[in-house]
């Protein structure tokens, strides 16, 4: 007999806690699949979620990066990790290194949460570490720190993190001992003026002939920023959520490729004018126009 979900209670537990226990046991208490079939994770996600979720609960530092092209599901599995550790008890904080990637995620940019001028220099004393602590929030170093578009974050920027985040919480752990999900595509924008990261760490993972000259205008801050990018593990989603339509996909993974030289006159030709008449359907509803 069918009951009425807003009044069904066991011993005052919410009727949604119910029904995930009873799915568990049927899957031999594997709770954590539960949790990533309700988030609709697809195969290539499923995995490293629970491997997330067991490596936190395991007391272990999270230090995960999530690489792939646009509509790969990136920000969608680092939320559902994020949903998940805060039904545990863990915060988040959802950064970028630009003010408009830190507002499509709700969150704020990388120098705002360790109050760091732009030139990334400024006193680290004790009111200083009051602000982090507030903004880093409650959790403290038991917080997860998603760090989005890390195409535009340099190594110098990374290192920074690393270095503000340890001199707040344990200066023995990479970012404190802070947990942090780092998410981003390489074959987009990279960083300005300064090294990228995947250029950094290719440099330092190569048989390359090194100079004298480079090895002296190497700085410190530079090669620690690599080394911390290099260390974490790397995730590689290729599912493709955001588009069913097969040209628009070869759209997609043509533009991101530099092998390729695609025809973008073609491509903006067939994009039609957007009407009065779009902006009533319910698909358009959210759209952003320029």
């Amino acid at each position: 007999e069918a009951q009425d979900k807003e009044t069904w209670s066991v011993r005052d537990v919410c009727w949604q806690d119910v029904f995930i226990q009873t799915m568990a046991c049927k899957i031999n208490n594997q709770i954590e699949l539960v949790y990533a079939y309700l988030e609709t994770l697809s195969d290539d996600q499923r995995m490293p979620f629970l491997e997330a979720i067991d490596q936190v609960k395991d007391g272990k530092q999270l230090e995960l990066f999530v690489h792939g092209p646009p509509g790969c599901g990136k920000t969608h599995f680092a939320n559902a990790i994020r949903r998940r550790l805060s039904m545990l008890g863990i915060g988040s904080r959802f950064i970028a290194a630009s003010g408009v990637a830190a507002i499509l995620g709700n969150g704020q940019t990388l120098h705002h949460l360790v109050n760091m001028p732009i030139n990334m220099k400024g006193s680290m004393g004790p009111e200083w570490k009051k602000v982090v602590r507030t903004r880093v929030g409650k959790g403290g170093a038991n917080t997860v720190i998603l760090l989005d578009e890390i195409s535009l974050v340099s190594p110098k920027m990374l290192a920074a993190l690393n270095e503000r985040l340890r001199k707040v919480y344990d200066s023995d752990k990479n970012f404190g001992g802070l947990h942090i999900i780092v998410l981003g595509d390489f074959y987009q924008l990279k960083v300005v003026s300064e090294l990228p990261l995947y250029s950094g760490s290719v440099n330092q993972s190569s048989s390359r002939v090194v100079t004298l000259s480079s090895i002296l205008e190497a700085r410190d801050n530079e090669i620690a920023g690599v080394e911390l990018f290099a260390g974490l593990r790397r995730l590689n989603l290729t599912t493709q959520h955001r588009s069913e339509d097969e040209e628009h996909r070869r759209i997609i993974y043509n533009m991101r490729s530099s092998d390729v030289r695609f025809p973008l006159r073609d491509v903006v030709h067939k994009i039609r004018e957007l009407t009065a008449d779009d902006t009533q359907h319910l698909e358009w509803k959210r759209a952003q126009y320029v």
